[in-house]
């Protein structure tokens, strides 16, 4: 209201498009009426919610393992200053020269005492299985991506249909054909 001619007009067009993009859409996927058109949003709505939720999981495993590969990697580098340590009897003076590295020691043990197994992956499955997740997180984001136009698409018909069954349109356009 108050914009203008060219507005309105503008704005006729676009919501002319809109609702043949919306009949388009109710005829690709044969939806004949609302309550099909509810299921179909809500089947798609949480396929996306759980295409989320995967890659969310994939990429806290990708986090986890970069911090295990960091605590083997300090371990290892650490683990001889840690046994001098020890073998110095735990004195004071050493502890406060190279208390950088038995900190970063004591900490990779934490991290490998909160390991479920026995054994502490190596380095090269920790990295395969990063890989792996890496690759599946690529997948799902294609899959995740098509499902959010999808979900937006079916979103966007389902509002135009309300605003339509609200104005009592669509009854004009049946009784029409």
């Amino acid at each position: 209201a108050g914009k203008g001619l060219g507005y309105e007009r503008w704005a006729k067009v676009f919501n002319l498009k809109q609702m043949a993009q919306t009949i388009n859409f109710l005829t690709e996927n044969n939806i004949t009426d609302y309550k099909t058109l509810v299921e179909k949003t809500k089947a798609a709505t949480d396929r996306y919610h759980e295409l989320s939720q995967q890659i969310k999981d994939l990429e806290k495993r990708m986090a986890e393992i970069t911090e295990l590969k960091k605590h083997i990697s300090n371990y290892a580098k650490t683990k001889e200053i840690y046994t001098a340590y020890r073998e110095s009897g735990y004195s004071a003076k050493y502890y406060e020269s190279n208390l950088e590295y038995i900190l970063l020691h004591k900490s990779a043990k934490q991290a490998f005492d909160s390991i479920p197994s026995d054994k502490i992956p190596s380095l090269r499955e920790l990295q395969l299985e990063f890989n792996t997740c890496k690759d599946a997180k690529r997948a799902m984001q294609n899959k995740y991506y098509m499902q959010k136009n999808t979900v937006k698409q079916s979103l966007t018909v389902q509002s135009n249909v309300e605003y339509l069954l609200s104005q009592g349109l669509v009854n004009k356009v049946i009784k029409e054909r």
